[in-house]
């Protein structure tokens, strides 16, 4: 008994061997009744409800039998004005019910909410785990994880119908927004703290590195260029001093071939002066000898 806090034996009737999940009360009707509906591990919804003034008999009315197993309601709240009951199913729709239920197979409006996987990856539907209404939003928890928030205003304005499924305004629904929990959270964040200290540090190592290695390297390229000037200054020298060597005797050749020149004139004149004077010599000496030789024909012819 709801008033007096008593158990009552014929209550047992109600509870069925199940757990329930998710709980709705309404009591403010003007006649003091009391209306209560909560959802099974089964995925029926069961609308209880009391009046204030008679014997504590409930009335109950039993939802279920939607269809498919994605049917089953998992949580269910009431508006902020105590008029339509919001529930959530296992395959992630939120469907809207005038409150109170009116019969077993009440009308209701159906908007898609969280999306069931791709059954070719294998992953199985995003149910509704939690649903909560203020004055302008509806909020619904998934199955995976996720949080979503619709405008309830949105959804209002729609009238209810006869079950058919109607396409909601995408811009309705954050379908991005996931979930995370808190301490994976913190802990990615101080994963990401320390890759992000050892990356500083492997960078400043890498710095450290390469600048010991530039260090490094210009000291061996300075004493190598040191070297290499050294070798060419030596090799300049080396050059200078043939080049003078090579200067110097063209100078001396150039100076014995004018003094061959000069010794090659004067015994050339030489040679002729005593040429010259033995060919006198010789003429003067045939001269002789052909007056002789004409006086002994003379004699001879005599």
């Amino acid at each position: 008994d709801l008033i007096t806090g008593e158990r009552k034996d014929d209550m047992n009737a109600l509870v069925r061997g199940t757990n329930y999940g998710s709980l709705v009360v309404d009591n403010s009707s003007t006649d003091h009744s009391i209306r209560a509906a909560a959802c099974s591990a089964n995925g029926i919804l069961s609308e209880v409800a009391w009046s204030g003034n008679a014997k504590d008999v409930p009335t109950v009315k039993q939802l279920s039998g939607f269809g498919s197993q994605f049917d089953k309601i998992t949580a269910a709240c009431l508006s902020v004005d105590k008029k339509t009951l919001y529930a959530g199913t296992a395959g992630g729709c939120i469907r809207l019910f005038d409150w109170p239920i009116c019969s077993d197979k009440p009308p209701f409006r159906e908007y898609m909410a969280h999306h069931v996987g791709n059954d070719a990856s294998g992953a199985g539907p995003v149910g509704i785990t939690g649903i909560r209404a203020t004055k302008h939003y509806l909020i619904t928890t998934g199955s995976d994880g996720s949080i979503f928030l619709a405008q309830i205003q949105t959804i209002a304005e729609q009238s209810l119908g006869d079950g058919t499924f109607f396409e909601p305004d995408p811009r309705s629904f954050n379908n991005g927004v996931v979930l995370v929990c808190s301490e994976s959270y913190k802990e990615q964040q101080e994963l990401i703290a320390d890759l992000e200290r050892r990356i500083s540090t492997l960078q400043s190592d890498h710095d450290f590195a390469l600048h010991s290695k530039d260090s490094m390297w210009q000291g061996a390229m300075k004493e190598l260029s040191e070297k290499t000037d050294e070798l060419i200054e030596g090799e300049r020298q080396r050059f200078d001093e043939l080049q003078r060597k090579h200067e110097e005797t063209i100078q001396r050749h150039v100076e014995d071939l004018e003094t061959k020149d000069s010794s090659y004139s004067s015994t050339m004149r030489e040679l002729e002066d005593q040429y010259e004077h033995r060919l006198a010599v010789e003429i003067e000496r045939f001269d002789r000898l052909k007056e002789k030789m004409d006086s002994l024909q003379k004699e001879v012819n005599k």
